[in-house]
């Protein structure tokens, strides 16, 4: 053998022990840590359940802000009862719609002014038809705590008046 073919078959078995070394390596680094994943599970549906709790906060405060224009004499708004049977991003979707109709009732009836009247429809960029949303749990959480902000105003706008004219102080309780 010459050296010409020696130096040729030692540089190709290097580079075949290199890239074994790197395909053991990628190997290893792409494996899973079960600890890790299950940590990750319990924080989303750690996550998911805060949604849940947050949709379901955000739905009082609407059902009690339609009780209160109710109150204040400004009528029902339409708005369709929904199955309590809905997935969270479901709900959040509905909350949004059922947000803009009571944001509207209540600008249009004289209940609500200032900030929150005179803006376009609220539609944040997760809703359907937009951006694809992030449902995991901590996506839904976030989304969540949008809608409450969001809603926290009017429902407070709304609950003073009807506090006001009705003497209740817990007529806006939720928990």
């Amino acid at each position: 053998m010459s050296l010409r073919t020696i130096t040729a078959i030692t540089a190709i078995a290097a580079l075949a022990l290199t890239l074994t070394a790197c395909d053991g390596l990628m190997k290893t680094d792409t494996q899973p840590d079960p600890a890790a994943q299950q940590k990750r599970a319990a924080a989303d549906h750690d996550a998911q359940f805060e949604a849940e709790i947050m949709v379901g906060r955000v739905e009082v405060m609407q059902d009690q802000t339609v009780r209160g224009l109710e109150t204040l004499g400004a009528g029902r708004p339409a708005i369709a009862e929904l199955p309590t049977d809905r997935d969270t991003y479901r709900r959040l979707y509905d909350a949004v719609e059922r947000y803009n109709a009571l944001n509207t009732f209540a600008c249009s009836g004289g209940v609500a002014s200032g900030s929150l009247c005179g803006k376009p429809p609220y539609l944040p960029l997760w809703y359907a038809g937009r951006a694809r949303p992030n449902t995991s749990g901590t996506g839904l959480k976030t989304m969540a705590e949008e809608m409450q902000d969001r809603m926290m105003p009017l429902w407070d706008a709304v609950c003073a008046k009807a506090k006001a004219k009705t003497g209740d102080e817990h007529f806006c309780a939720i928990e």
